[in-house]
């Protein structure tokens, strides 16, 4: 991912907080139990192929902010979003999506892109 080491402890509750939100936003849960490293650590997550992709972008975002890397947190965070949008089933065959992005140097891209 970043080349930082983060401890389990971190990478489970991010998970954790991630599939809670999942599980009442998309899901419709009544009740979360969060993820714990001792109790869950080869549990099967929410999000199944070919979108469970959001898990390296929010684990990849999560680091960059605990790092105080914001511009990189930013665009790691857009990547996850978007394909939790694909899951939702917000993006739509027709629909046209634009995707922006920023690097920390003199970089930058922007997609324009007909789904479907």
């Amino acid at each position: 991912m970043t080349g930082t080491v983060v401890d389990d402890a971190a990478l489970c509750r991010w998970l954790s907080e991630l599939d809670g939100r999942l599980a009442f936003e998309f899901y419709k849960a009544d009740a979360w139990l969060p993820y714990t490293v001792e109790d869950d650590k080869n549990c099967e997550l929410l999000v199944p192929f070919p979108w469970d992709g959001l898990y390296i972008h929010h684990l990849e975002a999560m680091t960059y902010y605990t790092n105080g890397e914001y511009d990189r947190y930013k665009n790691a965070m857009a990547m996850s979003e978007k394909v939790l949008a694909l899951e939702q089933g917000k993006v739509k065959d027709g629909d046209v999506a634009v995707m922006i992005a920023a690097g920390i140097g003199y970089t930058w891209a922007a997609n324009v892109i007909q789904w479907g």
